[in-house]
């Protein structure tokens, strides 16, 4: 009996319905025929529409309708505000975002739950419960989304060639997911999952191919110690098999210790030649692949669109996750020289009076923005601030005094400690005069670059009509 089979006649409560993966769990538990649902939100049904298209990005306008009203007129008890959380002892199994612990409106009653033994399964267990397909799945502090889609890109490319289907769920508000197509995923698709540590967290199983970027000092707050983060990247291999693979940074320490328990056949990727029989990594601006002792020259380094030492890094893993699947080197090369980048993350905005504007604001860590700004060697303006994760900002403080023209932070716990250890920086109030303050200082030539190496700074200063990209795009020459 599968999963969804063993939990039709069950209680079933869901929490947090505006949310993409949520709403997602509500259609196909109701489609599957599961008739004892109980659905949550904390918003008040006036709003729930509002924070449904915020949550719901990825989707057009017309499709987001079309799931709202879905989500909306499934046949199960509704608890907004006020009831929030109603009955939610008397469930069988509840259903969670990957972020519920980081709301205090979930605390104490579904921590209760959890002690009182309802299990709390997310929508990533689902997909490897209900996935037939090989997953390939990509994590790390820092790359993952940008390397999670540059596999994409280059499977898309394949399509013809594979004569299958790819499937994407990334884990940003950007990413639709895909649990509404699981009924239709067939075995010889290709299925990429990102994958963050709240995801790893509760998960028992593994990827087929399993790909880490790096791993930094982040979400402490979590986990309570940096080990303890550790341990839960480590879960991306911890069930792979003799017949799965692993791809490891060999230049990240802590990542390459990995390779030491993991059962799996493992690849490595540097930015250093590597003398290994199964490998990737750059040598003389060119990235090469070698499989079963066999040395193969992909592409050239600076035919890459993205800037950064650590885009050839991703790309190095993306590769070698691309040849296991059977992708040949020359559609590898076609799809990763003509790869963009992704929506937020290092995206170029506009040129205006000679002055350049990139949007990094998913750069939530000190790691993430020291390599925004070592991607560049024109003078930078850097935009930053935001709350605290239990971060070290002093290699990050460092680079900014010696490489940065100008720092300009906005308020926030986070921003308390980067502007103890900077000499100069400009505080400002709100993004609005971030980007007058960064334009008015920004000589041609200059780039500015938002990237927060902090929490909450989307939600804090940048959504709806106050966007970065909105306020660049309004500015006018000089």
């Amino acid at each position: 009996m599968d999963f969804i089979e063993s939990i039709k006649e069950k209680n079933i409560h869901i929490v947090g319905i505006c949310g993409a993966e949520t709403s997602a769990i509500a259609r196909h538990l109701s489609r599957s025929g599961c008739t004892r649902l109980t659905l949550h939100d904390f918003n008040t049904p006036d709003d729930f529409k509002k924070i449904f298209d915020i949550s719901h990005i990825a989707h057009p306008k017309e499709e987001r309708q079309r799931i709202l009203d879905a989500t909306l007129n499934i046949d199960a008890a509704k608890y907004f505000k006020n009831d929030y959380l109603k009955n939610i002892m008397d469930a069988d199994i509840i259903f969670v975002g990957q972020n519920w612990f980081n709301y205090t409106f979930n605390k104490p009653a579904l921590i209760d739950a959890k002690l009182k033994g309802i299990p709390l399964v997310t929508i990533t267990e689902l997909y490897f419960g209900l996935i037939k397909a090989p997953i390939i799945g990509v994590t790390g502090t820092n790359g993952k989304t940008t390397t999670a889609n540059m596999i994409r890109h280059i499977l898309e490319r394949n399509r013809e060639a594979a004569s299958n289907s790819v499937y994407f769920s990334g884990n940003d508000r950007y990413s639709r997911q895909i649990l509404d197509d699981a009924a239709n995923i067939r075995e010889d698709d290709a299925v990429v999952l990102e994958l963050s540590n709240r995801q790893l967290a509760p998960l028992e199983a593994s990827p087929h191919i399993a790909v880490i970027t790096n791993i930094a000092r982040d979400h402490i707050e979590e986990h309570g110690s940096f080990e303890n983060y550790i341990n839960v990247k480590r879960k991306l291999f911890e069930f792979q098999g003799d017949s799965d693979f692993a791809i490891i940074n060999h230049d990240d320490d802590i990542a390459k210790g990995f390779a030491d328990t993991v059962r799996s056949k493992v690849f490595f990727y540097s930015l250093r030649s590597l003398p290994l029989a199964d490998c990737a990594f750059l040598q003389d601006d060119s990235l090469y692949a070698v499989a079963g002792g066999k040395k193969i020259r992909l592409f050239t380094a600076g035919d890459l669109k993205l800037r950064g030492e650590h885009n050839i890094s991703n790309a190095l893993a993306a590769s070698l996750a691309a040849l296991i699947r059977g992708v040949s080197p020359g559609i590898i090369s076609d799809a990763m020289t003509d790869f963009t980048g992704v929506k937020s993350r290092l995206e170029f905005v506009r040129e205006v009076s000679g002055i350049k504007f990139y949007n990094d604001i998913s750069s939530t860590s000190p790691h993430a923005s020291i390599a925004a700004i070592n991607s560049f060697t024109e003078p930078v303006i850097w935009i930053g601030g935001g709350m605290d994760k239990d971060m070290d900002f002093v290699e990050l403080c460092g680079i900014v005094n010696d490489r940065v023209k100008s720092a300009i932070l906005l308020p926030g716990t986070a921003t308390d400690r980067i502007s103890e250890l900077l000499t100069n920086y400009s505080g400002v109030s709100d993004l609005h005069e971030a980007v007058k303050v960064a334009y008015d200082t920004a000589a041609a030539g200059d780039v500015v670059v938002l990237s927060p190496a902090a929490a909450n700074f989307f939600t804090l200063y940048a959504s709806g009509k106050n966007g970065y990209n909105r306020i660049v795009k309004k500015l006018r020459r000089k």
